[in-house]
């Protein structure tokens, strides 16, 4: 089977259109699959399924796929101690060292800081590195190489590697990227980013907004901290977000 749409994140207590290019030229099928995640806000729905003209019924019979159950997966030693498990030796550290801006797992390797949204984009031909997408609608973060369409015809690191975009539309959209906890952080921590946002003051104020998530509350809550607004042109840009010092982890992003 082919993999050609996935969606890993809640989208709130309401329905979500989404619209499936099926572009093949041999009979297909397609398979609806889904993972019910831990917890009271784990459940799926789908309504309302419904296919083009130019999707007719094929007069063959395909091989019919049965989703294998999932194996129970080995128990984490360090999970009973609330401890992070190092991925190279299966070492128990603090969580609070995971994403504090020193490698405590063995090296190389380092796995309490590989996931930590310090990213270029660029590793394993394109990764978000610990950013997580939590867009809501049809509209997400995509991670991209080369120009794209009234944006940037590279990315700002090399000109050829990869960035995140979103396309341009006619109408307003909200589309969020989250990074996993991070810190405890000092007093000069700050986030810095590149953005290439080429709008229109007089017609429409694209922005970019900075908000914190604290692990107190189990990140269900969130608290602006900046926005940027200012237009680049053509052109690349950096930002720069005072977050400060936090004596608890905390996520950035909406």
């Amino acid at each position: 089977m082919n993999k050609i749409w996935s969606k890993n994140y809640e989208v709130g207590d309401f329905w979500v259109r989404t619209d499936l290019p099926l572009l093949s030229a041999e009979a297909f099928q397609v398979v609806l699959e889904a993972v019910v995640g831990k917890g009271y806000a784990g459940d799926i729905a789908i309504d309302d399924t419904s296919f083009t003209p130019g999707c007719v019924l094929a007069n063959i019979d395909l091989v019919t796929v049965t989703t294998p159950i999932p194996t129970t997966a080995a128990p984490n030693p360090c999970a009973s101690t609330n401890q992070f498990a190092c991925l190279e030796n299966g070492q128990c550290i603090d969580k609070n060292k995971v994403c504090d801006f020193n490698v405590d797992c063995p090296t190389p390797g380092g796995s309490d800081e590989a996931n930590c949204a310090a990213c270029t984009f660029d590793n394993n031909n394109g990764t978000l590195c610990g950013w997580k997408s939590y867009s809501m609608g049809t509209f997400d973060w995509t991670l991209t190489t080369g120009p794209i369409n009234l944006g940037p015809t590279g990315d700002h690191t090399t000109g050829s590697g990869f960035y995140v975009s979103l396309p341009a539309t006619q109408s307003f959209v909200f589309a969020s990227l989250r990074t996993g906890a991070i810190g405890p952080t000092g007093i000069e921590c700050q986030l810095k980013f590149w953005y290439y946002m080429d709008s229109n003051p007089a017609s429409f104020v694209s922005n970019i907004a900075v908000y914190l998530r604290r692990e107190a509350n189990n990140f269900t809550s969130f608290t602006f901290v900046a926005r940027i607004e200012e237009s680049t042109g053509a052109q690349w840009k950096q930002a720069v977000v005072d977050i400060g010092g936090r004596s608890e982890r905390i996520a950035i992003g909406r």
